[in-house]
């Protein structure tokens, strides 16, 4: 990820149509932002989504190009409106799919790794103000871009890479 910005900055978002209702949470912070700021909604799906006012770039999922797209955007959106175990665990997913490329990230707060901490290496939304003001500071502030970015790397890296990952996984198996 290259933490200098696009002509536009690029928020990305990425699944199913399922989990467009999650996205249509974030619609009108979207529409905000694009009057304010020159930005533009990467969406990696399947289906197309679209906000009527914003510039929304549909991007095919394919899980070859999957991380190169990811490394083309700048900020990363993972909204959740309904919290249950199989949310929490997508979540969870898309969080480290974002961190692993080191891309800044604003989501919601359950389901994340117990290591990424709030302003540290990721910044946590609750409700639409929060969601607006901290992509308007990202938008804004290339040097939060990186600090987050790195950070939320740099913990993927530590706790989450394959290697650390597979270790514990075998060390919790076969050394009760």
């Amino acid at each position: 990820v290259s933490y200098k910005a696009h002509s536009d900055i690029k928020i990305v978002w990425c699944g199913t149509k399922g989990h467009f209702k999650n996205l249509n949470f974030l619609d009108s912070v979207f529409k905000k932002l694009s009057k304010e700021y020159k930005i533009k909604i990467v969406i990696i799906s399947h289906e197309e989504y679209l906000i009527d006012g914003v510039n929304v770039n549909n991007i095919n999922f394919n899980l070859d190009e999957f991380t190169q797209e990811l490394s083309k955007c700048d900020i990363a959106v993972y909204p959740v409106k309904t919290i249950n175990e199989r949310s929490k665990g997508g979540m969870a997913m898309k969080a480290l799919e974002y961190s692993a490329t080191g891309l800044p990230t604003v989501a919601t707060p359950s389901g994340l790794s117990p290591f990424f901490k709030e302003n540290e290496e990721i910044l946590i939304a609750n409700n639409e103000k929060d969601w607006y003001e901290h992509l308007s500071n990202l938008i804004r502030d290339e040097n939060l871009r990186i600090k987050l970015g790195k950070n939320l790397y740099k913990k993927f890296i530590k706790y989450h890479s394959l290697d650390n990952s597979y270790n514990n996984l075998k060390n919790l198996l076969f050394n009760k």
